[in-house]
């Protein structure tokens, strides 16, 4: 049976581990500001292929030397020789989350978390001021 994959969580890894997912699959690559620089899609030193690391845009490649482009499910099918779901769950394990869509049905809330994870702040429920709050602030 082949694994089915939970599109919207692999979406969110590559966005928030896209650094660490381009030291494993991409290691004698450089950070050079908000793009990860490699020869080409065997990862060898080099410049031409730029895979980016800004949130917005994590994991978008584009090879100057050949005029690929895509996303960073494509350019790991590519270089590895994968289909997608391999990739899929290559990327999921270099990350340490399953992006597999298993026992659905009996989770609720969020499917992981990362340390790059942030949860914007309830602020009506977590941070709520009491009345003798407000005194104290008053006074």
């Amino acid at each position: 049976m082949t694994a089915q994959i939970d599109r919207e969580v692999l979406k969110r890894v590559v966005r928030e581990c896209i650094e660490l997912l381009c030291r494993h699959f991409f290691p004698n690559g450089k950070k050079d500001k908000q793009e990860w620089k490699v020869a080409d899609l065997d990862g060898g030193k080099g410049r031409s292929l730029n895979i980016s690391l800004s949130r917005d845009k994590a994991g978008l490649f584009y090879d100057f030397a050949t005029g690929e482009s895509g996303d960073f499910v494509t350019i790991v099918m590519r270089s590895r020789n994968l289909d997608f779901v391999a990739a899929a769950l290559e990327i999921g394990r270099a990350a340490g989350v399953d992006v597999t869509m298993q026992n659905q049905s009996h989770r609720s809330g969020p499917r992981y978390t990362t340390t790059n994870s942030i949860k914007p702040p309830d602020w009506d429920h977590d941070y709520k001021l009491t009345e003798s709050d407000l005194k104290e602030l008053a006074s």
